[in-house]
């Protein structure tokens, strides 16, 4: 379980690195492509139509430069995500670890004891029994076991007139059983998962990082930074 956690998170983060590097990315080109219009443009040797056609054959260097390096970017943060999301299942899949053979006997005795009330003995002293045993339970593996032993006893406890507070009381018992059967490796290979949920919709750019782009290669350009494959559809895109 840990080296799935452990290369989840690692993927994860290097997901995030990708996606934090935007507005470098735009302020790099935006250097380079300044700096190259600016020797175009103080060119004494260029006529005026000399320099229109050095623009924008820089233009579409710098376009193909920059789309490339989007378009390697969007596959390396969508294969980082796919990564973090199947290794976080991994971990959360992974077989708890066993605890000593007596203390499964002994959990395993105490819940046909528990079975045996569910069957014959009151309904709300038994609720309570289950309760106070639940509460001592604190391994992952045992906890997890209770769960799937839980089902039997509640069906054969609601048929026992329990109170509203009883119902809610076996309600409880399941969820405290659910937080119990949990790692802390599990909990954070969840909380991955959740953060990867929607990943590959995620907008790296914004107006902040569109203008930039509009004045000097076209709003067109502009508009499709968050979609770098759209940009083989272009004039400048085009083999």
């Amino acid at each position: 379980m840990a080296d799935n956690l452990q290369q989840a998170m690692e993927a994860y983060e290097q997901a995030q690195e990708i996606a934090g590097q935007a507005t470098t990315t735009i302020h790099t080109f935006q250097d380079m492509y300044d700096e190259q219009a600016a020797k175009i443009n103080t060119d004494t040797m260029l006529s005026d139509t000399g320099k229109a056609q050095k623009r924008e054959q820089l233009n579409k260097e710098m376009a193909n430069e920059l789309f490339t390096k989007l378009q390697k970017d969007k596959q390396s943060y969508q294969e980082s995500i796919v990564k973090a999301t199947n290794r976080a299942k991994d971990a959360l899949a992974a077989p708890h670890k066993k605890p000593h053979d007596t203390d499964i006997k002994l959990h395993e005795k105490e819940v046909n004891k528990l079975k045996m009330d569910a069957l014959m003995g009151h309904g709300g002293q038994t609720v309570m029994k289950l309760k106070q045993y639940a509460d001592k339970i604190e391994d992952p593996y045992l906890a997890e076991n209770f769960i799937n032993e839980l089902p039997s006893m509640y069906e054969r406890l609601i048929n026992k007139n329990l109170t509203s507070q009883e119902k809610t009381s076996l309600h409880r018992i399941y969820e405290d059983m659910q937080q119990k059967a949990m790692t802390d490796e599990q909990r954070q290979a969840q909380q991955i998962l959740a953060s990867t949920e929607g990943a590959f919709s995620r907008q790296f750019y914004n107006q902040i990082h569109n203008q930039p782009i509009a004045q000097r290669l076209g709003s067109k350009y502009a508009g499709i930074l968050n979609r770098p494959d759209d940009f083989n559809l272009t004039e400048y895109g085009r083999k």
